[in-house]
């Protein structure tokens, strides 16, 4: 009980002295948060959190997940506490003591406080919980410098700023409390000084800075220039230059120990890094700054696409990448993690479809989006993660379903099955036989079994009894639990989608030769047909397009049936 009471006064004591000393918000992992102990008492962060919200709060002014110090955290007397995402660059890594995953994309705010989640104190913040500033608060006169950039605190800032971010935000380098530095400068990170009249609290360190310049995305064979020119030295002149290729494949630079260096991009889609160092005429070396280029554009199909079995199923060989791609959203999961279901509408229908794991996306069903996010497998289950920026291209879309027997799909990991993964699909005939103790149903049709769950559903799920049978059951496909399932994503998906399977696949009005030409080209392999086209043509409803239902056309345009 003594310690406790001596435990909880120190917290007291000492809550207004901690505050942000730096913050970083870098390319693909690269962020972190440094907190400052400028006081002579080593501080135990039990008594600490680091609430947070994503974007918008769902209520302004309050925080939306509360976020805790690990077991045992102390910050030593003039020492710093950093926070970093655990997959972050290996110099970040080095001075991080607390992983966590979900860090600002640029546009989240982080308070540091004292107390309880019910009644705690704010001591400092980066950023605010009142509203969405769009891609990122400025500071010092910096627009969106939150987002792709190093916020680091002025040396002559010795405490927080209780939540007026405003202020410590400030308009201009004058009258703000930081200094905004270029993406991915982590020079000043693991220290910091406070108490003097300078500027930056990490003090000039005499060591210069390395700039690669930003991520590039370029056509095929395209001339690429990387500019370092911005590399700079505040006490002195940069006298060198060292490129290096990190990896993709080859390319021919003349000299790699310049400032500017070309080379012509590759003819095939690949992601091609550089490590840029610089040394002044101190002979004092920078850290290594990076950037990748990004040749041609990706797909959903080109990162889905595998063959590669991982732990639990089949899994990307881009896993980690950033990519950027664009496709119609089919399904938002409801509530207060509204992630959601991507699906690339010029594919064709199969490998097409991806699940986006991130909260920090504004969209609806039927919107065409772009979005940049880094790939992760995730038990299997391919997933973009990550979100660094998106833009709605289009509204009101068509989202259609891809029609699948329940065999293709099935319940174990298998090739035929990974490659609906994460798509809109649709099963005909379907019957529910039984339910587990998860609520998870085995359904058949006539070719299989295939399972449904309810997790994605919004709204009430039906109440279904073993031996019920419907039509027709649509819905996004993931892997989860070592299964495949089909997950409705509301009462509408448990009707047919309203495809007639007459035959008319020109949708001319007319069954015809015309039709019968179109479906003969699609039997014989000499022509594509998307879900809606596979629907109309077939007419027997057996899930298969074949020359049965040629057979059932022609008699009825002969009037024999």
């Amino acid at each position: 009980m003594l310690v406790t009471i001596i435990t909880l006064v120190s917290s007291i004591l000492f809550s207004q002295s901690l505050f942000f000393s730096e913050y970083a918000e870098g390319t693909s992992n690269n962020k972190y948060l440094e907190i400052y102990n400028p006081t002579s008492e080593s501080i135990d962060l039990s008594g600490y959190a680091f609430p947070s919200t994503a974007n918008a709060p769902s209520t302004p002014g309050m925080h939306e997940y509360w976020n805790e110090f690990d077991s045992g955290s102390i910050i030593a007397p003039g020492d710093v506490f950093v926070i970093c995402h655990g997959s972050s660059d290996a110099l970040i890594l080095a001075e991080c003591d607390q992983y966590h995953t979900y860090l600002s994309n640029g546009n989240d705010g982080y308070c540091l406080v004292s107390g309880p989640e019910s009644s705690y104190d704010i001591i400092d913040c980066v950023g605010d919980f009142n509203a969405d500033p769009g891609n990122g608060w400025d500071v010092a006169g910096v627009s969106e410098a939150t987002k792709d950039h190093t916020l680091v605190r002025k040396e002559s800032v010795t405490s927080g700023n209780l939540g007026d971010w405003t202020t410590s935000a400030g308009t201009d380098v004058n009258n703000s409390e930081w200094e905004v530095y270029d993406v991915n400068t982590w020079d000043y990170l693991g220290s910091h000084n406070s108490g003097g009249s300078g500027d930056t609290g990490g003090g000039d360190s005499g060591i210069p800075v390395a700039d690669a310049g930003q991520n590039q995305i370029v056509d095929f064979s395209a001339s690429v220039t990387l500019d370092g020119s911005a590399s700079y030295d505040s006490d002195g002149i940069i006298l060198g230059y060292s490129w290096n290729q990190v990896s993709g494949p080859n390319v021919n630079v003349d000299n790699y120990e310049q400032a500017v260096i070309s080379f012509n991009a590759p003819s095939d889609y690949c992601v091609l890094e550089f490590s840029l160092q610089v040394f002044d005429d101190e002979f004092n070396y920078s850290t290594i700054d990076y950037i990748t280029v990004t040749v041609g554009t990706v797909s959903i199909y080109d990162f889905q696409y595998t063959e590669e079995q991982g732990q639990y199923c089949y899994e990307s060989d881009m896993d980690g990448q950033e990519v950027t791609v664009s496709g119609v959203v089919t399904h938002v999961k409801s509530g207060s993690y509204p992630n959601f279901f991507l699906q690339d509408p010029e594919c064709d229908d199969l490998w097409c479809g991806v699940y986006v794991y991130d909260t920090s996306v504004d969209t609806q069903v039927g919107d065409i989006i772009s979005v940049t996010a880094e790939i992760e497998e995730y038990y299997s289950m391919t997933e973009l993660v990550n979100v660094s920026s998106y833009s709605v291209i289009s509204s009101d879309n068509n989202v259609s379903s891809t029609l699948i027997s329940a065999s293709d799909l099935g319940i174990e990991c298998s090739m035929s099955g990974e490659q609906y993964e994460s798509m809109l699909v649709e099963i005909r005939n379907v019957s529910f036989d039984s339910v587990d103790e998860f609520g998870n149903w085995t359904v058949s049709d006539n070719s299989g079994m295939v399972m449904v769950d309810d997790y994605h559903f919004d709204g009430t799920f039906p109440s279904i009894s073993a031996g019920d049978s419907f039509d027709c059951v649509t819905g996004v496909v993931a892997y989860s639990y070592g299964e495949f399932k089909i997950y409705p994503r509301n009462t509408d998906d448990f009707s047919c989608s309203g495809c007639v399977s007459n035959g008319d696949v020109n949708s001319d009005t007319n069954v015809d030769v015309l039709d019968i030409v179109s479906i003969v080209a699609y039997v014989l392999g000499n022509s594509e047909f998307d879900s809606n086209e596979l629907c109309i043509s077939d007419v027997n409803q057996d899930t298969n397009v074949d020359v049965l239902d040629i057979v059932s056309i022609v008699s009825s345009i002969l009037g024999n049936r």
